[in-house]
Order: structure tokens, then C-alpha cells, then sequence
């Protein structure tokens, strides 16, 4: 997987996420420390355009809205952190097919806690960054079992194609 492509977005997520320090949704944590070593070594990516495409703002706004429960982040950043990415175009496409896992992981209400549903999106979070083992050596999950982890990152996985 060619890390390169999300580090710079998630560098600039999870910073937002801590400076605004919200307390209504809480950040998936254990992402946040399992990846904050490779984060450090990333480097804002400068903005390449200036404009996005009317379907590229629709799926920002569908990613907000999927993810605002998990990860509170206005959608002005969010528009602005995907405008800043090196390759956006490819970026929107990866957060859509977590959109798409998301939704059909949580929408039989499989997951009735929002403690669950933060850590299901730290596993399709994290699958975009490293691979199951280690996800589940650096991750402690307190709410999904080990074969759900499984399950989350298989059904990630096969939307998932690195580029």
C-alpha cells in the first residue's frame, strides 16, 4: 500500500481533531497513537488545486455526514483537507469505499454503542494504513471482539484496492 496518499489527510485530521479538543465525539484514540510515529514523519501536503469537481464536493459532504458521529470535524475542514491533498481525486475514493463499509457495517444497528461504531471506523481507518496484524498488535480494541476486527477489515479489504 502506498501510505504517502492518506498520511498527509489523516496528519492533518487528527491534528484538527486534538486541537479542537471536542468532548461530544471523542476520536478513535487508538488509531491516533498506533499511527502517530508514521504521522510525525509527514509533512502537510501543499495544495495542488484550488478547485474541486461538484461530484467531488458531493462525497465530501456524504463522508462528513457518515463520519461526523466517530470524528467531529467541520465540513469546511474537511473539504479544505481533501483540497490540500496531492492527489484528492484518489483520496475522495478511498474515504467513499469507507463510507460504503461503514454504512453497511453499522446500518442493522449491529453496532448500538458509539463506542462500537468508533472503533469500527478505527479498523477501516487503519486498514487503509497497515495490515491486520498490526493493526491488532497496535490497536487495543475494548469494544469489538477480535473475529469482528476480522470481519470489519475483510469486508474493508475487498472494496480496497491500493493504487
Amino acid at each position: 500500500m502506498k501510505q504517502s496518499f492518506y498520511l498527509p489527510v489523516l496528519f492533518v485530521f487528527f491534528s484538527l481533531g486534538n486541537a479542537c479538543n471536542l468532548e461530544t465525539s471523542p476520536e478513535p484514540v487508538e488509531v491516533v497513537s498506533a499511527i502517530d510515529e508514521k504521522i510525525e514523519k509527514v509533512e502537510a501536503a501543499p495544495a495542488q488545486q484550488d478547485a474541486l469537481t461538484a461530484q467531488q464536493l458531493k462525497d465530501i459532504e456524504t463522508i462528513h455526514a457518515t463520519f461526523t458521529e466517530v470524528y467531529a470535524i467541520s465540513l469546511n475542514e474537511t473539504t479544505k483537507n481533501f483540497r490540500n491533498n496531492q492527489d484528492s481525486g484518489r483520496e475522495i475514493e478511498i474515504w467513499m469505499k469507507m463510507v460504503e463499509t461503514y454504512e453497511a457495517l453499522t446500518k442493522d444497528g449491529q453496532f448500538p454503542k458509539l463506542e462500537q461504531r468508533q472503533e469500527v471506523f478505527s479498523v477501516i481507518l487503519a486498514s487503509t494504513m497497515m495490515p491486520l496484524g498490526t493493526i491488532k498488535d497496535k490497536v487495543e480494541f475494548k469494544e469489538l471482539p477480535e473475529s469482528k476486527v476480522d470481519e470489519i477489515y475483510s469486508q474493508f479489504m475487498s472494496k480496497f484496492s491500493p493504487k
